[in-house]
């Protein structure tokens, strides 16, 4: 039960304060971790650039501006790649941190506080979040300067899209939660479900190269759109479909995935309350 003397507000920003502040000490006493969140992304990357730089030094792709309208591999991939990191950080972010107070045994500690549950996984995420911020700042710098992948100016220009993309991401992020404290097993939910949205949604190759049966998945998941309306704002390739209508798509996931995510966690964290099942794992 909140706070009688608390606001919901002020109680959501106490909650908040607390998870950060939790997070931050983790780093402060494992300082390593902080160089290791930026040089990941590098890791990943490197092959891909050694690859391509092997084929085509100048990173033109006349392949992908068949499939794409635009020839421009190195922006192309690095879109991909961001998105791809907010994605992947949500999904940890939010279902790994519940894993991880159950191993060390404080969940159902957490859980018996009077606090909000919902407040407490957002609260999580967005440490996460911040950390991806960092690591995407860092690594686009390295690669900008050092390995000359570049950003085209009209990407910066459209950062909006990652508000409402954000947004539904979390609602995701929230429905996944609510999964771990169902099944308890983060390790093999995380890998492939991460692994499955980024892939399906486009993040690392084109959607139109895939089979037809493949393709209408990826184009049922929200993600997808905003994936390729980035693309479309940024590179002036050719969209999955009109625009008018991924605009509509993408408003009406932002509204509808949180909502559905939301109702899910609320249903699985009151079911296992009832059955005592929360610190079980």
């Amino acid at each position: 039960m909140e706070n009688k003397y608390c606001s919901k507000a002020d109680h959501f920003f106490l909650v908040i304060r607390a998870s950060l502040k939790k997070n931050l000490l983790e780093i402060i006493r494992y300082p390593v971790n902080s160089i290791f969140i930026v040089l990941f992304p590098i890791f990943w990357t490197l092959p891909v650039y050694l690859l391509i730089y092997s084929f085509a030094p100048d990173g033109v792709s006349k392949g992908l501006q068949i499939y794409t309208g635009t020839d421009l591999f190195f922006p192309y991939y690095l879109i991909g790649m961001i998105v791809g990191l907010f994605i992947n950080q949500v999904f940890w972010g939010m279902g790994f941190a519940l894993k991880r107070l159950m191993d060390i045994g404080v969940l159902e500690t957490i859980w018996s506080y009077p606090i909000n549950h919902l407040h407490f996984i957002i609260g999580e995420s967005i440490y996460n979040l911040i950390e991806t911020l960092y690591s995407l700042i860092a690594s686009i710098l390295i690669m900008r300067f050092v390995f000359g992948f570049y950003l085209t100016v009209e990407f910066f220009k459209a950062l909006y899209i990652f508000i409402p993309f954000t947004i539904v991401i979390y609602g995701f992020g929230i429905f996944f939660a609510a999964l771990i404290l169902q099944f308890k097993d983060p390790n093999t939910l995380v890998d492939i479900s991460s692994f499955t949205v980024m892939t399906l949604t486009g993040s690392q190759n084109p959607v139109q190269v895939f089979p037809k049966f493949l393709i209408a998945i990826s184009l049922s998941i929200p993600v997808t759109y905003f994936i390729d309306y980035l693309r479309v704002l940024s590179l002036n390739s050719k969209s999955l479909l009109p625009k008018n209508i991924e605009i509509i798509i993408m408003s009406i996931s932002v509204i509808v995935v949180p909502l559905i995510g939301i109702k899910y966690f609320k249903y699985v964290d009151k079911k296992c309350r009832r059955l005592g099942t929360i610190g079980i794992h």
